[in-house]
C-alpha cells in the first residue's frame, strides 16, 4: 500500500475513533449528570417524607397525652379529689413523658436526615468518579484508531503481495 493512503487511512481511522469516543464520553457524562439530578431529589423526598412522619408522630403524642390528661382529670373529678396532690402529679408526669417522646422523635428525625444525606452523598460521590473526560477519550480513542488503521493498512499490503510460503 502506498504512504499516502495509509497516512488516509491511518488518519480517517484515528479521526472516527477520536470522535466517537468523545461523542461517548459526553453522553455517558449527561446520563451521569441526570444521576445525580435524581439522587438530590430522592434525597430531597425523603427528607420531606421524614419531616412529615416525625410531625404526625409528634402529634400524635400530643394527642395521646392530652387524652391521658383528660382522663386523668375525669377520674379526678369523678373521685371527688381535688387539684393538687397525686393527679397533679400524675399530669406533670404524662407532660414529661410526652416531652421526652417528642425529644426521641426529634433525635430519630435528625439521625435518619444525617443517614438520607449521608447516602445521597456518597451515591453523588459515586457517580461523579464514574465521569470521563471527553478530550482524554478522543486522545486514547484516537490512538486506538490510528492503531487500528496502522494494522488494517499491513493487512492490505499483506493481501496485495500474496501469499507468503
Amino acid at each position: 500500500m502506498d504512504p499516502v493512503t495509509l497516512t488516509a487511512l491511518t488518519l480517517a481511522a484515528t479521526a472516527t475513533t477520536a470522535g466517537v469516543s468523545a461523542y461517548s464520553a459526553r453522553q455517558q457524562n449527561k446520563a451521569l449528570e441526570a444521576g445525580m439530578d435524581a439522587q438530590t431529589l430522592a434525597a430531597a423526598e425523603q427528607q420531606r417524607q421524614l419531616g412529615r412522619q416525625t410531625s404526625q408522630e409528634q402529634q400524635e403524642r400530643v394527642d395521646e397525652a392530652n387524652q391521658l390528661a383528660a382522663r386523668i382529670r375525669v377520674a379526678r373529678g369523678e373521685a371527688g379529689v381535688g387539684l393538687g396532690g397525686s393527679t397533679a402529679a400524675l399530669i406533670r408526669q404524662v407532660d414529661f413523658d410526652t416531652a421526652e417522646n417528642i425529644n426521641v422523635l426529634d433525635l430519630n428525625y435528625l439521625a435518619n436526615i444525617r443517614r438520607v444525606r449521608s447516602g445521597a452523598r456518597a451515591n453523588i460521590t459515586q457517580l461523579q468518579n464514574q465521569t470521563r473526560n471527553p478530550l482524554l477519550d478522543a486522545f486514547t480513542g484516537g490512538l486506538q484508531g490510528r492503531n487500528m488503521g496502522l494494522q488494517l493498512g499491513q493487512g492490505i499490503s499483506q493481501l496485495r503481495r500474496g501469499p507468503t510460503t
